[in-house]
């Protein structure tokens, strides 16, 4: 994988900027010049992205993460960290209606990043289950 020059690296956040413009020819312009710089340079577009921080793919994304082990991760290392909430939540049963159930089974499986409004009812169920819990240690 290569790199570009920091000099020309700074050039090409200046020219990917002018992409957002609301004239169609800097724009255009912009992204000509971008691409000119990095033919330049040797230096193709998926260099750039991957140099950027964007893994290759989750699986690799997910090793950075636990640099330290070696075989295959355990099941809820795989989980992001909403589906990780909603695992754990559905696990200690502290009443939840049907509906509580099925959205925390939803968001379980839900390979996406959840939207404010369910973040939202997440940490509403959350609330749910600490009461619970506070309750049941006071409880004889």
């Amino acid at each position: 994988m290569k790199c570009l020059p920091q000099d020309a690296s700074a050039r090409l956040v200046k020219l990917c900027g002018l992409l957002g413009s609301a004239h169609a020819g800097e724009r255009a312009a912009a992204g000509l010049k971008a691409d000119r710089l990095l033919v330049e340079h040797g230096v193709g577009w998926a260099d750039i992205i991957n140099t950027a921080g964007f893994p290759a793919d989750l699986k690799s994304s997910r090793r950075a993460a636990y640099p330290e082990r070696t075989g295959r991760p355990k099941p809820a290392e795989l989980l992001r960290e909403h589906q990780r909430q909603a695992w754990l939540l559905l696990a200690c049963d502290c009443g939840w209606n049907e509906w509580e159930r099925q959205f925390l089974s939803s968001i379980r499986n839900q390979q996406f990043e959840p939207s404010e409004r369910q973040e939202a009812i997440l940490r509403k169920c959350r609330r749910k289950a600490d009461d619970w819990r506070k309750l049941s240690e006071v409880a004889p």
